[in-house]
């Protein structure tokens, strides 16, 4: 099924809802295949840039692994949203010691700042009429001089897809859109890896790794 456009709030609701229903149905086979995977590079580059026990945002933090397992491993403080159920039940079986809140990003307003946000996987699924919200809730998220990484397309566009034999819904602004709205919400690109690939996770159109500022 193609959508070329979801505007208005009926659309909203029904691809937010597709998504977090797909992934409580696939959750388990999810969790199957993620658990024994190495971390990409691009995370351990942005590990690197931490001190143990700062605090770092997993926003869509599927079953936490193999990401917050890493992080945590490297002696960081982890918390965790997502939208999915069954996800966040898996993650907290794999990361007993992680925070994980079953949350939409846009609604998670905690008292605090983050060192670190990561969103690995996750922004694209985030309907195209809310992408620059959400990273304004990003931004807004990160202490001065805090870092996100994050996944994305690079292409300025809609459509669905299938994941174990289940669908789902991708939106990205494209390239030159991402980084006029990073550059909006202060936050300035410092790593920018088009059609990034490595072996542990293999291929994706954009990374960014980017500084509050």
């Amino acid at each position: 099924m193609k959508i070329k456009t979801r505007k208005g709030f009926y659309f909203l609701c029904y691809y937010k809802n597709m998504n977090r229903e797909s992934y409580d149905v696939i959750a388990d086979l999810y969790n199957e295949y993620m658990k024994d995977r190495e971390v990409a590079n691009c995370i351990r580059e942005f590990a690197d840039l931490f001190n143990r026990g700062d605090m770092i945002l997993d926003a869509g933090s599927g079953s936490g692994v193999p990401n917050d397992r890493y992080l945590v491993e490297r002696g960081f403080i982890i918390e965790g949203i997502d939208e999915s159920f069954k996800m966040i039940e898996n993650a907290r079986k794999n990361n007993p010691n992680v925070n994980y809140c079953l949350c939409d990003i846009n609604e998670w307003k905690p008292d605090y700042r983050y060192d670190g946000i990561i969103a690995f996987d996750s922004l694209f699924h985030i309907d195209y009429d809310l992408q620059i919200q959400t990273f304004k809730r990003l931004s807004d998220l990160l202490k001065e001089d805090g870092y996100i990484l994050f996944t994305h397309g690079k292409t300025d566009d809609m459509r669905d897809g299938v994941m174990f034999n289940e669908e789902f819904s991708y939106a990205s602004l494209g390239f030159y859109k991402i980084i006029k709205v990073l550059n909006d919400v202060h936050l300035k690109p410092c790593r920018i890896y088009l059609n990034y690939y490595d072996d542990n996770a293999g291929s994706r159109d954009l990374v960014i790794i980017a500084r509050k500022y």
